[in-house]
Order: structure tokens, then sequence, then C-alpha cells
């Protein structure tokens, strides 16, 4: 890959290859004759500080690397490595744009590395000028020290490794689409301010292994679901009634989907925690953990929830009895549940008894910085917008779950009575409907923008929020007030805030 890089670019300066082994001759026929590329063959130990100080940077590509000596051995000579998102062990060293650069695992994007480097010598310098710092502590005596369990005097506690942990979910973060894909991104990226948070999820059936940064510290590795699991994860759906069944299904299908299995072991090499948000992964996280401690985002009662969901489906208690046994290893064997309300914490020990976790409710929170507050003032000029500038605009914010369904329902009925108001459904809570005759004052958007997302709570006149079951809190409620929208809900969907009729 790294000489596939270097002869996508235009660059005059040499790479050096160092070392022998049995692919070197293929390794020259793919080089096709570069000038710049130089087999340098086997190089003696006593040699390789001067090759380290008259590069540029040491570019060290692997896959899944254990730990990576030569990493280490750039760093302390003051040099830039440039490494990919997979690589392993040499991500635990290389900070992107610090000490080095950490790339996509391709060589078009470690081509644009390499150009990075080579044009810009003085930040490359300043790069390497970090490295050796971040690295002067990493010893053998620091080894020796660290086992017995004492430092030397006088090590900087800025050269220490942060903190890592890794978090498995069922379902794609960013950009988030739903109340609970919300919480996760933006929980995690102020978190992420502290310690690195890798987070591993399912995406769409075929859908290749993606690595993105999403926020600063916080990455999203993204595993597409095999055509077998996702064969077999529609036919449970029809068999329950197409009530969605992503998550419930994970506990006997993931296995499946083996190659996520194998990211989230390469991803919780080294890391200090593993999160189950939701309990459905808590087998793949058994499958690959080294004994990290496990913590347990516990963002609703699931089997409370799912029994609600499915309820009127024949032979659901084969699902509800997953959910119990996966919800009950989280609840009794984390060392930190955090929860979403108290009463999710009560009632998950009402259900599974007492935990020896530390507990701890960690509410939902609204994202400041991306909902704009809006006057009343500023809300008629933004009404104009929006397609019906002239009637009074009631919003439901939803995505496609039971509690948001059994909602829209209730919205539906009173629409009738209320011919002047508009009612606009967005989010995939509104796809269900979309066959059924429906009153002509309602709009189903289905998923929509950020952009549109803006708009509408911008332009609406009022918010509603009839919620007659679920666990946890309603997010949507946060947005709503955080937007500045006089809001309609039932006492139950307003479970787990500090609100007050008539004054919020």
């Amino acid at each position: 890959m790294l000489i596939e890089a270097i002869r996508l670019t235009s660059l005059d300066v040499p790479l050096l290859i160092a070392g022998t082994g049995s692919e070197r001759q293929r390794l020259e026929e793919l080089a096709c004759g570069d000038p710049r590329i130089r087999f340098l063959g086997f190089v003696p130990d006593s040699e390789m500080p001067r090759y380290y100080r008259d590069a540029i940077a040491v570019p060290f590509v692997p896959f899944d690397e254990d730990y990576g000596l030569v990493t280490l051995e750039a760093m302390k000579s003051g040099k830039p490595v440039l490494t990919t998102r997979d690589s392993g062990g040499p991500c635990e060293f290389v900070q992107n744009g610090r000490t080095g650069l950490v790339c996509d695992p391709t060589p078009q994007a470690i081509a644009a590395g390499l150009t990075r480097l080579a044009t810009h010598r003085e930040n490359a310098a300043t790069m390497g000028r970090r490295a050796a710092a971040h690295v002067a502590d990493v010893t053998w005596e620091g080894v020796v020290n660290g086992l017995l369990g004492s430092e030397p005097a006088g090590k900087r506690t800025s050269a220490r490794r942060r903190r890592k942990i890794v978090v498995a979910t069922t379902l794609p973060i960013f950009p988030p689409q739903g109340g609970g894909q919300a919480r996760v991104f933006h929980l995690y990226r102020n978190l992420a301010r502290e310690m690195d948070v890798a987070i591993v999820s399912f995406g769409n059936p075929g859908e290749p292994v993606t690595r993105q940064e999403i926020a600063p510290n916080l990455t999203e590795i993204r595993v597409g679901k095999s055509p077998d699991h996702d064969r077999l994860e529609r036919r449970l759906m029809s068999a329950m009634a197409e009530i969605p069944v992503t998550d419930v299904a994970m506990p006997r299908l993931s296995h499946l989907t083996p190659m996520y299995r194998t990211v989230l072991r390469t991803a919780t090499r080294n890391c200090d925690a593993i999160v189950a948000c939701h309990p459905f992964l808590i087998g793949d996280i058994d499958a690959v953990s080294r004994g990290q401690a496990l913590w347990f985002e516990a963002q609703d009662v699931e089997f409370t929830l799912k029994q609600q969901a499915f309820a009127s489906v024949p032979g659901h208690e084969i699902i509800l009895n997953d959910v119990k046994d996966v919800e009950r290893r989280c609840w009794s064997r984390a060392k930190f549940v955090f929860g979403c309300t108290q009463n999710d914490l009560a009632e998950l020990e009402r259900i599974y008894g007492k935990t020896r976790a530390v507990v701890a409710e960690v509410s939902n929170g609204v994202a400041l910085d991306e909902i704009a507050f809006t006057s009343p003032q500023a809300r008629a000029l933004a009404r104009q917008q929006l397609q019906f500038p002239e009637q009074t605009l009631a919003l439901f914010l939803g995505s496609w779950h039971p509690p948001n369904l059994d909602a829209i329902e209730h919205i539906l009925l009173f629409a009738r009575s209320a011919p002047d108001v508009r009612f606009i459904i967005a989010g995939s809570a509104g796809i269900p409907f979309m066959s059924r005759d429906i009153p002509d004052n309602v709009e189903l958007l289905g998923p929509i923008s950020n952009a549109k997302r803006a708009i509408l709570l911008a332009g609406a006149d009022v918010a509603l929020n009839p919620m007659l079951s679920g666990t946890g809190s309603n997010l949507k409620m946060l947005d709503y007030f955080a937007a500045g929208i006089p809001v309609v809900s039932t006492p139950f969907g307003a479970r787990g805030l500090d609100v007050l009729s008539d004054q919020h």
C-alpha cells in the first residue's frame, strides 16, 4: 500500500525500504522501477540511527500491529510517524496532527499524508519534536517501575497515556438520526475531552468497514451487516408484525457478521473499559474482552420497553427472554451503570435485584451549539421559509420507535378536530403511516436533514409530545425547549424532567 501511495504522488523524495523477506521480489515488481523507491535490504542496528536522522518522516502502515517498535524508534529519533487507522499499536502513540499523521488505510489517503509531510518540512519537524517529547518516558526503566507500582521522580503527567474506552452499539451514530443516536454522539463527544473514545457500530447491509473521526478524540468504526445477517433480521421483523428488531435480534444474529467482532477485538486492545450501549452486544463484548472493566449505558429499561412493543405479537416470548437475559448480564456484571433517569435505575433493580456496580443518573442533555433559540419575533420571520406560513404549525419529532408510533396515533386522532392547525411529523416514525389514510392537515416528512430540522424548530408555533409509554426520558423535549417552542406534552412525556405545567 505504501508503494502504491508514493507512486500516486509527484514528490521528488525517495522512499527507503529497509529489511528483507520473501515478499521483496513482489514488492520490487509493484514498484515498477520507480527510481524514488529504493530497497535497502538488511540494515544492521548500528546504521539505523543514521537513516532515522536523515528522514523527513517515517511511514509505518501495518495492519493490527500489537505494538510497533518502529513507531517508538522513529519518534525517539524526533521524526513524525505516518500510520493508518487500522494499524493497531502505532495509534496508541501517534496523535494525528501533533506527533504524526493517522490516515485512512488507502493508498490515496497515505499519498496525501506523504505529500503533506514532504511539502511542509517545518511542520513535520515540529511534529517530530513533539513526538520525541511524547515518548520520552517510554523506557525499560519506566516499564519496570510500572510493574513495581512506582514512578520515576519528576515524571510528567502530560506524557501519560490518555485513558480510552470503546463503545459497542447496534446502530450507526453519525450523523445522528434519532434521540438515542443523538444522546450517544453528544455524550461521548463531551467525554472525549477527557479520554479517547471509539464507537464500534453496525452499519447498513454490505457497507464496508469505515473509520471516521466524528469529533476530536471520538472515532466511529462502522461495520456493515452481512447478507445472511440482514436476511434473517428481515425475516424476524416480518414475523414480529414489521416492528423493527435490529437491536433485539443481535444476541442471535450478530455472529453472522464476524467482521464486527474482529473490529471490536482490535479496537478494544489496550482500552480501559468497554461500554455496552444498550445490552444487546454483551455476547460480542464477552468474546473480545481481555478483562477490561464493563460499563453499561442503560438508555432504557429494555425488558419493559420491549414488553410494551411486542405484547400483541404472537411468539414474542422468545425475544423477551433474550432481552431479559442480556440486560441481566449487563446489570449484574458491570462495574459502572448509568441511566437516563433514577426511575429507570430503580426499575432495573426491581427486575434484576441489586447490582455490584457504581450506579449513576446521566440525564439527557441538549446540544445548544446546534439548536438556536428563536424569539417570537424571529419565529414569525422563520415561518416564511415554510410551506404553510399562514397556518398554526404543530411539530412532532420522532424516530421509528414504538412509543413514538403510539404518540402519532393520538396526533392523528386529534388532528381531525383541529382543521386549522398544520401538524408536521418529522423523522422516521412517520414512515409506517405513509400508506395510511391520514387527515389532510397532517404532513409526514420522514427522515429530515439537520438543516430542515433547524427550520422546523425555528418556525413551529407549538411542539407536541403526547407520549404514553417508553422508558428513559424524551430528548425531543429538551430540543423543543432549547429552540424556544411552547410544548404540549402528556405528564408521561415530561418524565425525568423538572418542568411544571403552565410555566414551561
